[in-house]
C-alpha cells in the first residue's frame, strides 16, 4: 500500500491515522509543497493517479483511491 500525503494536507493525515491504527504495511510519499508555490509543480505520480493532481492518494494493488467532487 502507497499513500501519496502533503504535509500541510488534513486529509491525508486522516487517511495516514487510519493505516497506521490499523498497524498496515505502507509506504510513505510526501509531495514536494513551499509557501511560494504551493504542491506546483505537481507530483508526477499524484497527476497521473487523481484527475485533480491533489492528495491524498492512496494506491493499494491495482486499487486507487482519491477523494474527488468530479
Amino acid at each position: 500500500m502507497k499513500l501519496y500525503s502533503g504535509p500541510l494536507s488534513l486529509f491525508s493525515a486522516k487517511a495516514r491515522i487510519a493505516i497506521l491504527e490499523k498497524g498496515l504495511p505502507h509506504e510513505l510519499v510526501q509531495v514536494g509543497w513551499s509557501r511560494r508555490t504551493a504542491y506546483a509543480p505537481h507530483h508526477p505520480d499524484v497527476v497521473r493517479l487523481n484527475p485533480k493532481g491533489q492528495v491524498p492518494v492512496l494506491v493499494a494493488g491495482d486499487v486507487v483511491a482519491y477523494a474527488s467532487t468530479l
